[in-house]
């Protein structure tokens, strides 16, 4: 396989399947996906949706919307510079996400999933922003999805927690985050995730 000018690509077979993981895995894609799932076993579809809004529709817009205004350069968010917007921007979607299913009388699961992940990205923008580490959100994501997933399937649902190192391996691999920003990560979603997710909705 050869480039733009000719050289030869340095590209592995390694680098390709940790690229499509960083993809697949995107918390854009991970975040109204877990709404969904633990809405709808609440049976009630219209605040599912409204999660969904909240959780996913709307944090993507924020950064599509970013990408299109050039105000960051990849819908990762690989700048840690570029995140802070971003951060501050998504948090507000899930505030507001947050007081509109408590207010509202959502079922429990809904409000818990909806605050786990305020409390989560409270705590990496933190770090961010106020640490100036670029913590591994995509790495937080899934440690998060897994613990609140299990809480709500229960043992079905814990393989998912065999997806979070590959999800770690791949953030790794594109050379986005060192091991310890992906551990960090990982630890965090798990923690704060979880616990929220369980005093809100268990």
């Amino acid at each position: 396989m050869t480039g733009p000018q000719g050289e030869r690509s340095t590209l592995t077979r390694a680098d390709r399947v940790a690229a499509v993981i960083n993809e697949v895995s995107s918390p854009i894609l991970a975040n109204p996906a877990v709404s969904i799932a633990i809405g709808a076993s609440t049976g009630s579809w219209p605040w599912t949706v409204a999660a969904t809004v909240f959780t996913g529709l709307l944090p993507a817009g924020v950064i599509f919307g970013s990408l299109a205004a050039r105000r960051i350069s990849d819908h990762h968010v690989t700048d840690r510079d570029e995140r802070p917007l971003v951060m501050a921007a998504i948090l507000s979607s899930l505030l507001i996400g947050l007081a509109v299913t408590v207010v509202g009388g959502a079922p429990a699961p809904v409000i818990g999933v909806v605050a786990a992940m305020l409390a989560t990205l409270a705590i990496l923008a933190a770090i961010t922003i106020v640490g100036r580490w670029k913590v591994s959100v995509h790495s937080a994501v899934w440690a998060g999805i897994a613990a609140m997933l299990t809480m709500t399937f229960g043992l079905a649902a814990a393989p998912t927690f065999l997806l979070v190192p590959i999800v770690m391996w791949g953030r790794v691999r594109v050379r986005d985050h060192t091991p310890g920003q992906v551990i960090a990560g990982a630890v965090a979603g798990c923690l704060v995730a979880g616990s929220v997710f369980a005093a809100v909705a268990i």
